[in-house]
């Protein structure tokens, strides 16, 4: 097997790749760092809906995950990665399940370890409705955090088909449909090697780790399953408008605009950072929004802003805690719609790239962040590499179009979430 490899001179950083006979796509990232990080992901998260026409029930590909931690005799994986010093987690995406190791100590062996736990499963009925129970105790904790219940809400209110607007962990009842059987289809589909991608970081020797890769999965190669993912859907005509309840003091508020420009790969990234630069710029305590509307008493200290995208969606979310509301969003629904009036300078625009370009080259002084960032840009058919490169590409032009396109608009969504009875007694 060839390696590839491929250098950032300005950084002296370089990454080497190859493709293993059996399909899994190898990464290593040298770093002269005592620790490691090893991770491993499968290109199968929330947003595959369906196996051979089938529907996949809501939560598979999280439940799925936990399954994974469970060791052919019974024991929890993190016990052993434990046992030699290392830390073991995961997580699951709209569009990939990640696990990952990281640790100072037995690096090859946590590596055999994960790979092990990832490629060779153990789905017995009794270990299937073992983690039912965990896991609907997992989903009931997240349903009572209102953070989570006013995402929840804005996704239902931005989209009517996508599945952006699902939960990843699905619900208590959607899990129910769950059984070690669709758990074995799903994992032969989606988590054979040519659908996984592993990266490692740290101080490694190329050789070693693929004798380990060539004795666990042996050299047969494995057709890639095709993914069948999201497109976008049409605009809403209109402001979706909703006001719901929680556990909460004080009244919450979500701003959402629908991004109506759908990319990929780059061109996506691109677009996601430009939206970065806006939202720090219109939305951050520096600005001249803040002030007005902190100092109008409109909204608390914790105004945010943030640009999420997926495959088939985009979005920016305005989120803030006001005790007045009505008033808060005629402000910024007002504000927002002329726009023009009080757009960014170029020079303003300009350092705020220049600070998201520092904050991008920082990173490479962090294994974790790296490791995880060249992941997601990987699965995401990007270039970790190329991020500064890009990042310095976007251009004042750039920035004033994508203000124009999205936030220069009505809302989207609007979201009220106010106390419930309880708490509002409570708050008397």
């Amino acid at each position: 097997m060839k390696l590839y490899e491929r250098t950032l001179p300005k950084l002296n950083e370089k990454y080497r790749y190859v493709k293993h006979p059996s399909g899994l796509e190898i990464y290593f990232l040298p770093k002269d760092f005592p620790d490691y990080f090893i991770s491993i992901a499968a290109k199968f998260g929330s947003f595959i809906r369906t196996l051979a026409g089938e529907p996949i029930p809501d939560g598979t590909a999280h439940y799925l995950e936990h399954l994974l931690f469970r060791m052919p005799d019974g024991s929890d994986a993190s016990d052993a990665f434990s046992e030699m010093g290392a830390y073991v987690n995961a997580w699951t995406t709209n569009e990939y399940t990640m696990y990952f190791s990281t640790g100072t100590e037995h690096k090859y062996r946590v590596l055999e370890l994960l790979l092990r736990m990832v490629t060779e499963p153990s789905f017995t009925r009794e270990a299937v409705e073992h983690e039912r129970d965990i896991i609907t105790q997992e989903l009931n904790i997240y349903a009572d955090q209102p953070a989570n219940a006013l995402y929840l809400a804005t996704m239902e209110a931005l989209y009517r088909e996508h599945p952006i607007r699902i939960d990843v962990g699905g619900t208590p009842a959607t899990i129910q449909a769950i059984d070690d059987a669709l758990l074995h289809r799903l994992y032969e589909a989606y988590y054979r090697p040519s659908n996984l991608v592993m990266v490692v970081g740290g101080k490694f020797q190329a050789k070693r780790v693929l004798g380990i890769v060539d004795r666990i999965l042996g050299c047969k190669p494995y057709a890639p399953t095709p993914l069948t993912l999201p497109n976008g859907e049409p605009m809403p005509e209109c402001t979706v408008h909703r006001q719901i309840t929680a556990d909460v003091v004080t009244d919450h508020l979500m701003l959402a605009f629908r991004d109506p420009v759908i990319l990929s790969g780059a061109d996506q990234s691109k677009r996601g950072y430009t939206a970065d630069i806006a939202c720090r710029l219109i939305f951050g305590k520096a600005g001249e929004l803040y002030h007005a509307l902190y100092e109008g008493e409109l909204c608390h200290r914790n105004l945010s802003a943030l640009y999420e995208w997926a495959d088939g969606c985009g979005h920016i979310l305005i989120k803030t805690k006001s005790d007045r509301t009505a008033d808060a969003i005629r402000y910024l629904t007002d504000y927002l719609l002329h726009i023009r009036d009080h757009m960014p300078s170029e020079e303003r625009f300009l350092r705020e790239r220049n600070n998201i370009y520092a904050d991008t080259i920082r990173m490479f002084d962090s294994l974790e962040d790296i490791c995880i960032s060249f992941m997601e840009e990987t699965i995401g058919d990007c270039d970790l590499f190329d991020l500064p490169e890009r990042i310095l590409s976007i251009t004042y032009s750039d920035f004033c179009r994508f203000i124009n396109e999205v936030i220069a608009k009505n809302p989207t969504a609007i979201i009220e979430m106010h106390p419930n009875e309880k708490k509002a007694k409570e708050s008397l």
